[in-house]
This record gives C-alpha cells, sequence and structure tokens, in this order.
C-alpha cells in the first residue's frame, strides 16, 4: 500500500512530539526527513527515524537542545549543539548562515556537540529554494580504510551543494566513501555485490561481499582524490570549530550522544554578483550544455528529482518492516494513527 508524502510527514512529526520536541523542533525534523525520504534511496531518510525515535527515548540526545554560540568573527559563527539531533543543528546552522549571507554576501556556520544529520540533501535543497547557494560538510566518526590497510583512518565525511534555476536544479549530495554505511547496509540486505575495488575487508584485502566491508571498511572515491576530499571535511568542521578529534572518534562504539559528528555550512547569496533571474538562466545554461551534448548523462540529483515528482503524485511505498518499526514506536508514545 502506497502513503501519501503529506500524511507520512504528519505521522513523523507526530512522532517527534511524542518523542518530546517541541512543535518548532518536529516540523522542522520532520521536513528533513520528507526531503531525504522524496529521493526514495532507501537509506538516509525515513528508513532511519526508528534509529532517532529510540535515542530520542532513551535520552542519549536531546530534544530540545540550547544551541550556544561559542565563536564569531563577522561573517563567521561557531555553536555548541549541546548534544541535539544531527538534523535540528544542521538546520539551525543552515537557518543561521542564510541570516549572516545576507548582511555578508557569504558566511559561515559551523556546530559542534551534534549528531548524525542524515544527509546533506534536504539543507542544501532548501536553502537552494530560498535563493541561495550552500555548501554543507559533515564529520563522521572513522569509517574508510585504504587499500592493503586493515585500518580506519578517516571518516567518509560527507558533502552536498544545491543550486535552482528556472528550468533545473542541480543537487549534489555524495559521502567521500564509495559506499555509506548505509550504502552498504542496503546492498548486505539486497544480497548485492559490490563493485570490484570499493571495499576491504577487515584484513585490508578487496572485498566485493558487503557483510565483509562493514567489518572492514569503504575505499574513498577516486583513491587519493576522495582521500584527500574528506580531510578537507575534516578541517572544515571537527578540526575549526573545536569538536570531537578524529583520535577521539575512534574511540567511541555508541552512534548517538557521544558528539561524533560535527557540522559546517557555507552559504552564498548569488545576487551579490547577479541578480537572481540572471544566475538561474545561467544555472539552466549550465545543465542545457551538458544535457544537449548527451541525454544520457545524469546530472546530480537529477534521478532524485525524478522520484520526488512521482511519489509526490503517487505516494510512497514504504516495507512492511519499516511500518512495523515506525508504528511499534506510536504505541510506545500513545498515538492513536498508525502509518
Amino acid at each position: 500500500m502506497r502513503v501519501d508524502i503529506d500524511r507520512l510527514e504528519f505521522f513523523m512529526y507526530r512522532l517527534l512530539i511524542g518523542a518530546g520536541l517541541n512543535e518548532n523542533n518536529a516540523t522542522n525534523v520532520a521536513n528533513v526527513y520528507r526531503r531525504a525520504t522524496l529521493r526514495d534511496v532507501g537509506h538516509h531518510d525515513i528508513h532511519d527515524l526508528p534509529k532517532r525515535l529510540k535515542a530520542l527515548h532513551e535520552e542519549s540526545v536531546k530534544a530540545n537542545p540550547k544551541m550556544e554560540r561559542t565563536e564569531n568573527y563577522q561573517a563567521m559563527e561557531n555553536y555548541n549543539g549541546d548534544n541535539g539531533l544531527g538534523e535540528l543543528c544542521a538546520h539551525f546552522i543552515m537557518s543561521r548562515s542564510k541570516e549572516l549571507a545576507n548582511i555578508y554576501g557569504i558566511s559561515l556556520c559551523s556546530i559542534f556537540n551534534s549528531n548524525h544529520f542524515l544527509s546533506a540533501q534536504p539543507y542544501v535543497e532548501e536553502s537552494a529554494e530560498d535563493g541561495y547557494l550552500s555548501i554543507i560538510y559533515s564529520s563522521t566518526q572513522p569509517v574508510m580504510g585504504w587499500p592493503n590497510s586493515k585500518e580506519k583512518v578517516i571518516g567518509n565525511n560527507p558533502i552536498g551543494f544545491g543550486v535552482i534555476g528556472k528550468r533545473s536544479s542541480i543537487i549534489l549530495d555524495i559521502s567521500m566513501a564509495y559506499f555509506s554505511v548505509g550504502g552498504l547496509l542496503s546492498a548486505e540486505e539486497g544480497n548485492k555485490e559490490l563493485p570490484k575495488h570499493t571495499a576491504v575487508n577487515d584484513l585490508g584485502n578487496y572485498t566485493s561481499n558487503p557483510s565483509e566491508a562493514l567489518k572492514g571498511g569503504s575505499l574513498p572515491i577516486g583513491k587519493h582524490k576522495g582521500f584527500g576530499l574528506a580531510i578537507l571535511g575534516e578541517l572544515l568542521t571537527s578540526v575549526l570549530n573545536g569538536g570531537t578529534t578524529i583520535e577521539e572518534k575512534s574511540k567511541m562504539k555508541e552512534l548517538f550522544g557521544e558528539h561524533l559528528h560535527t557540522q559546517t555550512i557555507i552559504t552564498i547569496k548569488q545576487d551579490g554578483f547577479i541578480n537572481q533571474e540572471t544566475y538561474k538562466e545561467r544555472v539552466d545554461q549550465l545543465q542545457e550544455f551538458i544535457k544537449n551534448k548527451d541525454r544520457s548523462i545524469r546530472l546530480p540529483g537529477e534521478r532524485s528529482l525524478s522520484n520526488k515528482a512521482r511519489i509526490e503524485q503517487n505516494g510512497i511505498l514504504l516495507k512492511e518492516d519499516l511500518k512495523i518499526e515506525l508504528n511499534h514506536w506510536a504505541r510506545i508514545f500513545n498515538m492513536q494513527d498508525r502509518i
């Protein structure tokens, strides 16, 4: 049975209220999950919500954190996320970065003492809809290895950016590894082999088995190129904002409540250079030049945009085990409605 996306968003909102979030926080987090789920990738979306509800129920993360500014210098601000949901922390600095960009033209906002932010797309998409170009980075625990090494030495440190033209949009959301942890779990669940030379097992040897890769690690995209960009992500997040160091993160065992993640957003107000209409036309020109050369080329976010249109019209098909999990939390929170 397909579920209407508006109904699903409201159900997620009610679950988050049940977990202790206030109305504003629940609205923002539910919208993050809506945006991520509309991509229809099967991970880093509504499938992750039960983990967040569990963390909130166990109070390993705070439902309504008090985010405090710890440093600021002109267009740059740093915040303590007070062990809040990563979705709340990232949404907060995204909103603040837009406010600063309105003043300075460009801004950088960072937050530590945060948690997993789900994915980059919801934040940069919303920012692009509001007329900005935002780039978001998040640091993670060390999950990425190197060929012939059994050590996990750096996070896959996701990055995303988004722009919207008059007739097109370009939304990038990637990690610096060939596969995120969620991607490996999806491959394992689907009994799919990994492409060669994209992951190693716990001995540092190449593997195409996702179960072995989960014990070892996914490898950096483009080898030294992805590895270098992952280091840049670490520099712009944990190193810059004073968050949990990579050495400390390597010793932590829990995903939530140990402040593993930090996020940084750089936001540009494009009409500091050219007006919005001209900028959007030039975005479309870029997209059209590439597509006119070869229609088979898929631009970043193109498949997700198609999935979004389909789900908004026809609803989304949820797996039965996911519905069971979500309804389990609805019962715990004494909700009458079920999905």
